[in-house]
């Protein structure tokens, strides 16, 4: 079998509509591709918008339990603090006291 002219001809006007319907095609998903990165580009800024929305409220959140946790022990140490002065204070008082009444024993000892 032999190609005329206008056998080749007719291949030619195939291959060219195939070729502009490919180029049509590629086009088509070269824009379909810019939209979906111009889409993920949104999705993804809009995420880490809210991501950091969210790790704000919770670095303000532990900000404020670590202050409450601060406050609870400055509180606890504060009572514990207060506690031991009483039995300092109360020692002291009871060495008073003993040195008075050893004072008193050794004075009416010497009478």
């Amino acid at each position: 079998m032999s190609w005329s002219d206008s056998r080749l001809d007719g291949l030619d006007t195939k291959v060219d509509r195939i070729d502009r319907k490919v180029d049509g095609l590629s086009h088509e998903m070269r824009a379909e591709f810019k939209a979906l990165r111009t889409e993920m580009k949104d999705e993804f800024r809009a995420v880490r918008a809210e991501m950091a929305g969210e790790f704000k409220a919770v670095r303000a959140e532990m900000g404020s339990e670590f202050k409450a946790v601060r406050s609870e022990m400055a509180e606890g140490f504060a009572g514990v603090q207060r506690s031991i002065e009483g039995v300092q204070r109360s020692i002291y008082t009871l060495m008073i006291t003993m040195i008075i009444v050893l004072a008193s024993i050794l004075a009416a000892a010497q009478f």
